[in-house]
């Protein structure tokens, strides 16, 4: 075996350092659910925690549609050798992380971890603000047409130094939220769970060493990448696929259906995703500045599928070698342009990449995504495997908001909603149909036509459910 394979810390040593990080990423999360303010965190669950090491590559989390190079717009700004015990840095900017975060309504806290005088380690949070300001409250508007119309944005700053708060600046933040109480509790929630992780981080550093813990780090990356990689070149064969689906609008007075549009092709071991045929960007808030890392988690997402032993850190990333996004498009926007409905994009992203997926390997992947109409948050489900049934939820990762905590914080206009909380119901039955996702480019507009599916919308003429 290559020395380069050789495993630096024993077996047992390392399975406890592995089930230490699981219980502190869980730690983390609870903290997160019990102290945060706002339902969009509390009970919705729209946050992410996670421990990176100082070369910024995830260690331990759960899954997530985010945490891929959280780190480097800090780490570009702020130096490693700046970086003092105490220190927490702050920022919300999609432009200047290149993408990881989405859009700006997502703060990011991140705690240096210390040990013994030395940086061995991140704790990162991110929780999406129930408001920051901007052209309508919520901060998330389809009328929005520039970013600024979406709130403040925050680039990485170091919000506390060495144990104290930059009053003056936090203010000035406060200031320009319709909600600040809401926000001043989720921000010390984040905090406060990047402190817990740091707590846990010191007594692992104490009971084994700070050399073997960095050492389990790279050991659990190296082993979850060898059988994530091997995966995914299973899942792609040699060729080139193609695949378009569409937005129906950009929520302006225009109205026209976006082109998102991805070529998968992979030559010897190399694989490459290409977006460069989809449309140009909006004027509305549809925009999704696409970071590579983000489509690695939406391939570790199925390899998991595959092997549920398959841990969350940097090593699940080890799938796609390259993403290629033109300048100016609605996945690579320029700036300012508004990113806050994103998400209506990024599922068609995740759709595209089912699509190529699917005439690559036979149809072994879940039926493209059947949400299309995000913003009513009332539950739904997802598309059928070849095999099984669709799941009974929405989101991947953030959950939906209970019935009655909706009436209660976000009030219906003309009456309360009627029912118990409960699974969720259809609204409509559109009928189903072969939609050709086995044809390259097949691809129909939500507004003309229903969502993607193989086997008419279920698994061997199964319904998702």
């Amino acid at each position: 075996m290559p020395e380069s394979l050789v495993p630096r810390v024993d077996p047992i040593t390392l399975e406890i350092i592995r089930g230490s990080l699981a219980s502190a990423i869980r730690d983390m999360e609870l903290l997160m659910e019990r102290c945060a303010m706002s339902p969009f965190i509390k009970e919705k669950k729209d946050y992410f925690v996670g421990i990176f090491d100082t070369r910024g590559r995830i260690v331990a989390c759960h899954i997530s549609g985010s945490g891929p190079g959280m780190l480097q717009a800090i780490m570009k700004v702020y130096p490693l050798e700046t970086m003092r015990p105490g220190d927490v840095y702050w920022f919300n900017d999609p432009y200047i992380s290149d993408g990881a975060v989405q859009h700006h309504q997502d703060m990011v806290f991140a705690v240096p971890i210390f040990h013994a005088g030395r940086l061995v380690a991140f704790s990162t949070t991110f929780g999406h603000y129930q408001d920051i300001g901007g052209l309508r409250a919520g901060s998330i508007s389809p009328h929005a047409t520039e970013i600024y119309h979406e709130g403040v944005l925050v680039p990485p700053v170091r919000i506390v130094r060495e144990g104290q708060l930059n009053e003056e600046a936090y203010r000035i933040f406060l200031r320009n939220s319709r909600l600040p109480d809401l926000v001043e509790g989720d921000t010390r929630a984040m905090m406060a769970s990047c402190r817990l992780a740091e707590t846990r981080l010191g007594e692992l550093c104490g009971r084994y060493g700070v050399e073997t813990v960095l050492a389990a780090f790279d050991e659990c990356i190296a082993q979850t990448a060898r059988r994530a990689r091997e995966l995914f070149l299973e899942l792609v064969p040699s060729g080139e696929w193609r695949f378009h689906d569409f937005l129906d609008s950009d929520g302006g007075t225009e109205a026209r259906p976006y082109r998102i549009d991805l070529t998968l092709s992979r030559q010897a071991d190399h694989v490459r995703l290409d977006g460069s045929n989809s449309d140009d960007q909006a004027r509305g808030p549809i925009n999704f500045t696409t970071n590579i890392g983000l489509l690695r988690i939406a391939f570790g997402r199925y390899l998991q599928s595959l092997d549920a032993d398959l841990e969350v850190n940097e090593g699940l990333l080890a799938n796609l070698d390259e993403w290629i996004a033109r300048e100016g498009s609605v996945l690579k926007p320029r700036f300012p342009a508004p990113l806050g409905m994103r998400a209506n994009t990024r599922f068609r992203v995740m759709s595209c990449i089912f699509g190529t997926l699917a005439q690559a390997n036979g149809g072994r992947v879940p039926a493209g995504s059947p949400v299309y109409v995000l913003y009513w948050s009332g539950g739904g489900a997802r598309g059928a495997a070849l095999r099984r049934r669709g799941r009974r939820h929405l989101l991947h990762r953030a959950g939906e908001l209970p019935g009655r905590v909706r009436g209660a914080r976000l009030p219906v206009a003309g009456g309360a909603l009627r029912g118990a909380a409960g699974l969720g119901r259809a609204r409509a039955a559109p009928r189903r149909h072969r939609s050709g996702a086995r044809r390259a480019g097949a691809g129909r507009a939500r507004g003309a036509g229903h969502p993607h599916g193989e086997h008419r919308g279920g698994a061997l003429r199964r319904r998702g459910r």
